[in-house]
């Protein structure tokens, strides 16, 4: 987590940001505003089942593949799949739209 002026934003806009690389294409930085409630739920909800800054939200028991498909199962019970109107790509360009 960033504030706004360690992520070289405006003061004015967005208070924190998630800094990541990680799962993002050609692992470029993104900066992701946390900028609604959801997202501060979101991020705790992170916070408190990761073991540590570095560490994934997975479970660590599980293999690769596993761990793709529980991810799979999860964005299709919000309704977030390949074949309806939202994608984990939309999802994606939504959130990078926002912090332009």
């Amino acid at each position: 987590m960033l504030t706004a002026q360690q992520a070289g934003r405006p003061a004015d806009g967005p208070a924190r940001y998630l800094d990541t690389h990680r799962g993002t294409k050609g692992g470029r930085d993104r900066l992701l505003p946390i900028d609604t409630p959801q997202r501060e739920a979101a991020v705790a909800q992170a916070c408190r089942v990761a073991i540590g800054p570095d560490d994934s939200v997975s479970d660590p028991r599980r293999t690769l593949a596993q761990a793709e498909r529980r991810l799979r199962y999860v964005m299709e019970r919000h309704g977030i799949t390949r074949t309806p109107a939202i994608t984990w790509a939309m999802v994606r360009e939504r959130a990078q739209i926002r912090m332009d």
